[in-house]
């Protein structure tokens, strides 16, 4: 029962509460609640709201950190900003069907809500939210509908559009049924429903809204109706497990980083679009001209830029979760300068190179003009040192240039191991350049590669009168030999593998997950495995390294190669199991 003495009632306006809090019932007959009524009222633990009440005012119960519940009533219409903000207790909303309008920040900082209870999904659907923290769902993620929980969603077939951030945030959502009668879906409606696997979209919607879908981490499968003409900026950012896309025919934009962060690995178009075309999930325009939308996890063995390509327009590509180099053709004419993510490295061709901030290129080196030879193959051992497989066609014209002029080039040996591999392997060091390097070895102390490069100087530019395959009793490679044969017979009969130094490469089996977002295979499972054992698991192939597990005895890898080359002993997985295994 409401005391009157606690409110301060102007022509129906609940202009103040100044009532000692615990359990407030506003009276009967009341039509709004003014701005800051119960702000900061922190004794308030419970409110009625009465069905005469329409409009609840900015920050009306802002910082009434004891209430715990709140039913609004089918009365209200608006909610005003910041109207519940800061009520750090709150744990459960009821909104009623006359809600239109949910201002700016109602319910920012409500961290304890667990539970948004409503009776009418077309009424929710309809709500406008006005900016951030406006939806009660960013800190509850449970939506009920009439006591239930909802997991599937069937939108009813007496709505026509979805509004914006209607169900954002809904993380137990699973699935969305979208029914032909909704014509547009806004912006974030679905956004960060981290629980959703599937979305059909009905034939009557024309517009996906900018970030509708993004991060739905989950979602592996959308239908898309054969109405649908723009998907919005971001539509499905994020969504890191869908695959594929299936174009409709009637779409007619595709806004710029609609798939960016996605695992799609292939667009397809519908055979009666008028305005797209696919070529190995690529979408093009019609005529193959203008690309549109490139798939940001495409195998870059197959999805190569079509030779018909003119012009790339601003954010085709959005930005993978993983680097991916993508060449650019000749055909080329016009490219945006957008600057992308550093997941891409774009490989340009000739007649773009002078147009494009920090350009790679990978073709034949002769067809440049020489002013951009150096800059161009600073680029290439760049490639070299990632490691990037797109080189290989390339390397013998790079490494026949920098042949004709080391002088330019040969410091990058002593820069990273990589390139001094590569430099060694093709044989680019010249004679009179091996002491300088030997010089800067010494000063990393680098023993390993500067063992590797005097060999390479007894190879390549052996002294007259000696046999250039001998090694002297004070040679850096002979003790380093000397120390790895006596440190294997140490290990050879040793039982378990405490003190013991590891590597591994490739995919093993008990060992290491792939994260398909950043495309790195985690070893920590692995660590944690040998160090609890006593031994040591090192990321990088050394002298020092004991054993190298590797399932693929084939494997071109560059620590396969390397420990090689060392003389490090390989061993597969089940040899590593039977060697940890044992005990004293």
């Amino acid at each position: 029962m409401s005391n009157l003495n606690d409110f301060v009632i102007e022509d129906s306006v609940l202009k103040k509460y100044v009532g000692p809090g615990g359990d407030a019932v506003i009276p009967d007959g009341v039509t709004s609640i003014c701005n800051f009524a119960f702000g900061w009222c922190k004794s308030l633990t419970s409110v009625t709201i009465p069905n005469s009440v329409t409009r609840i005012g900015d920050s009306a119960f802002y910082g009434c950190s004891s209430l715990t519940s709140v039913v609004i009533p089918d009365s209200v219409t608006s909610i005003g900003g910041s109207a519940f903000a800061a009520c750090s207790s709150l744990t459960s909303v009821t909104i009623g069907n006359g809600v239109t309008s949910i201002g700016n920040g109602a319910f920012s900082d409500c961290s304890s809500l667990t539970s948004v209870n409503i009776t009418d999904i077309a009424a929710w659907c309809s709500i406008r939210f006005e900016g951030n923290n406006s939806n009660p769902l960013r800190y509850a993620h449970k939506l009920y509908l009439n006591g239930e929980r909802m997991t599937d969603l069937i939108v009813p077939v007496s709505v026509t559009s979805i509004g914006n951030s209607a169900f954002e945030h809904c993380g137990r959502l699973k699935s969305v049924t979208i029914p032909d009668s909704v014509t547009s879906i806004g912006d974030s409606a679905f956004c960060l429903c981290r629980s959703l696997t599937s979305v059909t979209i009905g034939n009557g919607v024309t517009s996906i809204g900018s970030s509708a879908f993004a991060y739905c981490d989950k979602l592996t499968s959308v239908t898309i109706g054969d109405r649908v003409t723009n998907i919005g900026k971001s539509a499905f950012s994020g969504c890191i497990r869908l695959t594929n896309m299936m174009i409709p025919a009637s779409v007619r934009a595709i806004r710029k980083d609609a798939f960016e962060r996605t695992c799609i690995t292939a667009f397809k178009v519908s055979p009666l679009s008028k305005k797209f075309q696919a070529v190995n999930g690529i979408i093009l325009s019609k005529d193959g001209k203008k690309l549109i939308a490139y798939p940001p996890k495409a195998d870059p063995a197959i999805c190569r830029l079509p030779e018909t390509v003119e012009e790339i327009p601003a954010y085709p590509f959005g930005y993978g979760g993983r680097e991916q180099w993508i060449e650019i053709p000749r055909s080329v004419k016009k490219m945006a300068k957008t600057k992308y993510s550093n997941k891409y490295v774009f490989i340009y061709s000739a007649a773009l190179i002078d147009s494009q901030p920090n350009p790679v290129f990978l073709g034949d080196i002769s067809v440049v003009e020489p002013k951009a030879k150096n800059k161009l193959v600073g680029n290439f051992l760049h490639a070299v040192e990632c490691g990037r497989p797109e080189i290989e066609p390339y390397k013998a014209s790079y490494a026949e240039h920098i042949r004709k002029d080391p002088k330019s080039y040969v410091e990058w040996a002593s820069k990273n191991e990589t390139l001094f591999h590569f430099f060694i392997q093709e044989k680019l060091i010249p004679k009179n350049w091996v002491e300088n390097v030997l010089v800067e070895l010494e000063q990393k102390n680098r023993s390993d590669l500067k063992a590797e490069l005097l060999t390479y100087q007894q190879e390549n530019f052996p002294k007259k009168g000696k046999d250039s395959f001998s090694l002297s009793d004070d040679d850096p490679e002979l003790k380093r030999r000397m120390e790895m044969d006596k440190r294997r017979e140490e290990i050879k009969n040793q039982k378990g593998i405490q003190g013991i130094a590891f590597v591994a490469t490739g995919d093993l089996a008990r060992f290491g997950d792939y994260n398909e977002y950043t495309g790195a295979v985690d070893r920590s499972d692995l660590k944690r495995f040998i160090e609890a054992r006593g031994g040591f698991l090192r990321s990088a192939v050394s002298s020092k390294t004991d054993y190298l597990i590797c399932n693929n005895p084939d494997s071109k890898s560059e620590k396969v190669q390397k420990a090689r080359k060392l003389g490090v002993t390989i061993i597969d997985e089940a040899t590593f199991m039977k060697m940890a295994q044992e005990t004293e």
